[in-house]
């Protein structure tokens, strides 16, 4: 671990330590009275720079992160700048919840609270009077937005840890970009050659690694296929940086990743009658077994949830529920609103349908010599 003082300081770049600057000030909601003691004079008169006290202004360029640009117009009656890394302008909320938004506050509050109440697209455009597409797309910035949030996520202290799984889902997907037969709802699908879908846990079953910590914090993330194993946590190795002791079940990827990180496990015993369902310290699974519900809730009301989408609903249901803990119902939609306003993302609207799949369909479908994958076959 790295040890801040002010030699190290010293010695880093004056980019880097206005970065470390600004991080500081987003992390705890304090600007200083005046920012000229880090700029040279030379760059105050060649380079003009962004007014950090303007809430107003973004904090960077959604582009490639750059920190320095200067004003360059205006469209829409909204402020343009020119970055001086990338050379690229961007408009001051590009990047943001309100990027390319043509609602009101008053419809995107609307909408939050339809969201936090789990309405179905059909019911969202029922209350809100606007169209299902309008309602998809927000509903799709706005869980990217949340997604934002939770990537910065630090779990500490007592942490349970799980994996729940779920089914591949392609909706969507073109028929020639299919590499398996489409399954109709309610009806069992042709069976492609030799293979018929695998029961259990296998590859052909999404592994989701669950974590919460003892201050409502949540991560909820996509590690690949199959069974759970060391190597799908250590993905997300940074976000237990804060971590003093591991709950879980027996599981010997959790107690190896516990033992790589030096923290604490305390495991449920793999009692053979199932009686037992809490470690020998007392504690248990309880809240990452009700976000696991949630989930199962979600796919059920919806039939489904399409892979592609389902980073998305996963950030989601973390963030969401993360808010909940913190704030009373009245309140509940404003914080979101605040909250997500100037969060960072890049999903634009005509990229919704095209994100790429968070799994390998390679690894999962291969096997069936069928569609994207008939040249298997030879």
């Amino acid at each position: 671990m790295t040890v801040i003082t002010e030699e190290y300081l010293d010695s880093l770049a004056e980019e880097d330590i206005i970065f470390i600057r600004d991080y500081i000030w987003r992390r705890f909601g304090k600007e200083p009275k005046s920012d000229e003691h880090t700029k040279k004079p030379a760059e105050q008169k060649a380079v003009p720079v962004r007014d950090i006290k303007s809430s107003d202004v973004p904090l960077c360029c959604p582009h490639c992160g750059g920190i320095r640009f200067i004003k360059y117009g205006s469209k829409d009656g909204k402020q343009r700048y020119l970055c001086k890394h990338c050379n690229k302008s961007f408009l001051e909320d590009s990047g943001t919840l309100m990027a390319s938004c043509h609602l009101t506050e008053d419809q995107i509050r609307e909408l939050i609270d339809c969201e936090v109440e789990g309405l179905s697209l059909k019911e969202e455009a029922h209350r809100s009077g606007l169209a299902e597409t309008t309602c998809f797309n927000f509903r799709h910035k706005l869980y990217s937005m949340a997604d934002y949030k939770m990537s910065e996520l630090v779990l500490s202290g007592q942490v349970e840890v799980d994996a729940t799984y779920t089914r591949i889902n392609l909706s969507g997907t073109k028929p020639k970009n299919m590499p398996r037969i489409s399954k109709k709802r309610g009806k069992k699908g042709k069976v492609v050659g030799e293979f018929k879908a695998l029961r259990g846990v296998s590859h052909h079953k999404i592994c989701i690694v669950t974590a919460a910590d003892e201050n409502d914090n949540i991560l909820y993330r996509i590690s690949g296929l199959g069974q759970e194993n060391l190597e799908k946590y250590e993905q997300y190795s940074e976000q237990f940086a804060g971590a003093t002791m591991m709950i879980s079940d027996s599981n010997d990827g959790i107690r190896k990743f516990a033992e790589a990180l030096k923290v604490t496990h305390d495991a449920i015993p793999a009692d053979s009658d199932r009686k037992r369902y809490t470690t020998p310290l007392g504690n248990s699974l309880g809240d990452v077994n009700q976000v696991h519900q949630t989930l199962k809730d979600l796919v059920r009301v919806k039939h489904g949830v399409s892979t592609r989408h389902l980073p998305g609903y996963l950030a989601w249901i973390s963030y969401l529920k993360r808010a909940i803990y913190s704030n009373e119902r009245e309140d509940l939609v404003e914080y979101i609103y605040q909250d997500l306003l100037q969060a960072k993302g890049t999903l634009l609207t005509t990229e919704i349908n095209k994100l790429e799949q968070p799994i390998s369909l390679r690894e999962a479908y291969a096997e069936y010599t069928y569609g994207i994958f008939a040249d298997n076959a030879s």
